[in-house]
């Protein structure tokens, strides 16, 4: 069985935090777009690890940008049907960056 694992983009520091499932207790609601955690400088976006990696063994989480061959720049969202997809055929490139540190990935989609 995988490590359920998150990362949480603070807005109030412009940090990440990582911690796993076993870190909290929560009852999850599905289906959220957008899980936020309360910090002590504002808000966290949390984002879930896909069990995926980038061809160079980086652990691919929610909000990542990846080139996936086929589409090109892929933001990384629930449900992850097209990495899913893509990882036997080897499709899965590198991480160009992330939504929160790299906005400008997302003007070209």
């Amino acid at each position: 069985m995988r490590e359920i694992k998150f990362r949480a983009w603070d807005h109030g520091t412009n940090a990440w935090h990582n911690f796993n499932a076993t870190d909290f207790s929560f009852n999850p609601i599905p289906p959220l777009d957008v899980l936020y955690l309360t910090s002590t400088d504002g808000q966290c976006n949390i984002e879930q690890h896909t069990g995926l990696q980038d061809r160079n063994g980086v652990d691919i989480y929610e909000g990542d940008v990846v080139y996936l061959a086929g589409y090109g720049k892929y933001t990384a969202e629930l449900p992850f049907t097209e990495l899913y997809e893509g990882y036997p055929e080897d499709d899965i490139g590198d991480i160009l960056g992330n939504i929160h540190q790299h906005p400008e990935l997302l003007e070209d989609k």
